[in-house]
């Protein structure tokens, strides 16, 4: 039994990975990761909370997110992503299970459908891309980005404390006159988590991002083998198979 638990991030997680393989719950999707990682340098893990055997608790499971699904910003050099601006995965959902997801957008996701039947004729090949007509499906695209935003803190220099001040420019400068305040902006980046349809324009979700702490999305990379190209970038093992 693993019972030894960190509290730093990534320490966490591998303590997670470890208790989800003890328990058998990852055998198959940590065979599919490795293997992406060796063909392509980086494999992908979705954590996620399994209900169906505990209702109340439930346990800690691990999806296999393919690579194809997945595009990341081409300037990332960290091995956990960490300073991405971006993590796109698009994945094919069918209909039904849209309006299940997301009951709210019932009207607007039938909508979409009916104009994509109605664009195939004109645009087979585009709409393909985007909706299954014989499968009535749609590429659902789960983008994490960074958005910066300004923050203005009231600092007191005698105490050393500050704190987010959200009134006006009169306010901060009425105050700065009568206390020992300071007025310091600060460029912050959040994250926000947007889910959409690549037809119709429709946006499913639109929020900030769950998590309190890094990283930048839900999905863990999986490296296998460490070797970099000249440009920095990572590459999986076959690369070195191939004829120059």
């Amino acid at each position: 039994t693993r019972v030894h638990i960190t509290q730093k991030p990534d320490a966490l997680m591998t303590e997670l990975v470890k208790y989800v393989m003890d328990s058998g719950g990852v055998d198959y999707e940590l065979s599919d990761a490795f293997k992406d990682g060796l063909i392509g340098g980086r494999g992908w893990l979705v954590p996620r909370i399994d209900y169906r055997a505990d209702p109340i608790q439930g346990e800690p499971r691990f999806d296999h997110a393919d690579w194809r699904e997945v595009l990341r910003d081409p300037a990332v050099r960290r091995y956990d992503c960490m300073d991405a601006q971006y993590i796109i995965r698009h994945r094919w959902l069918s209909r039904w299970q849209l309006t299940d997801l997301y009951p709210n957008k019932k009207s607007q996701i039938e909508r979409a459908a009916y104009m994509a039947q109605q664009a195939e004729v004109e645009h087979p090949n585009q709409q393909a891309l985007y909706f299954d007509n014989k499968g009535q499906r749609f590429r659902v695209i789960e983008t994490w980005w960074r958005k910066p935003r300004r923050i203005k803190y009231a600092y007191d220099a005698q105490s050393g404390s500050f704190e987010p001040f959200g009134g006006t420019a009169e306010q901060a400068t009425s105050l700065a006159s009568r206390l020992p305040i300071q007025f310091i902006d600060r460029t912050v980046q959040d994250v926000r988590v947007t889910v959409s349809l690549g037809v119709g324009g429709v946006v499913l979700e639109d929020k900030p991002t769950p998590y309190t702490q890094e990283p930048i999305n839900r999905m863990l990379p999986f490296i296998p083998y460490v070797a970099e190209e000249t440009d920095g970038k990572f590459r999986g093992i076959v690369r070195d198979l191939k004829d120059p």
